[in-house]
């Protein structure tokens, strides 16, 4: 992931794009929920993010990380000096107040390419990664589901039953 952060860090937008694949991976956003962002679901004061899921999963609020809040104040400061700074929303692209869902697809496809990755990269890529993230650190599934927002915990298993650490040191 460091990688692909990087890589969109470089970037014509990079400040922006690099905030955004950091935000849809950390909280295993969906492409929609990514650019549905709205400045209101930002809280840097109490250093929290809401996530508004779709496809009827559960909406909550999530902590930001360290990581996270740098990259959103350069990305906020930059934005402020936008043609489209008056938008509701938290990312815009340089010709209107909307970043649209097909236009994050190919930007991330392209980040791929940079980062010399040789497979497709895609939005929902970033949503399992976070997922399979979590698994890794040994986090349980019922977890997972509630942080990715998931009200069937079988969306879950999927990450946990490819983890090790799910079983580490059972014996």
């Amino acid at each position: 992931m460091e990688q692909l952060i990087d890589a969109a860090s470089r970037g014509r937008h990079g400040i922006r794009d690099a905030c955004m694949v950091r935000l849809a991976w950390g909280h295993g956003l969906r492409v929609s929920e990514l650019v549905g962002l709205q400045l209101t679901d930002i809280n840097l004061e109490t250093r929290q993010i809401y996530c508004r899921r779709a496809k009827g999963s559960l909406s909550g609020h999530h902590d930001l990380l360290d990581e996270e809040i740098k990259p959103l104040k350069r990305w906020l400061s930059c934005r402020a000096k936008c043609k489209g700074a008056k938008s509701p929303y938290l990312f815009i692209s340089e010709r209107s107040d909307y970043f649209h869902r097909i236009a994050f697809n190919c930007l991330l496809r392209d980040i791929g390419k940079r980062a010399g990755f040789t497979f497709r990269c895609y939005p929902h890529i970033l949503r399992h990664s976070c997922g399979y993230h979590l698994a890794d650190k040994g986090t349980d599934a019922f977890r997972i589901a509630l942080y990715l927002g998931h009200k069937n915990i079988q969306n879950s298993l999927n990450y946990v039953h490819t983890s090790a650490a799910q079983i580490r040191g059972i014996w």
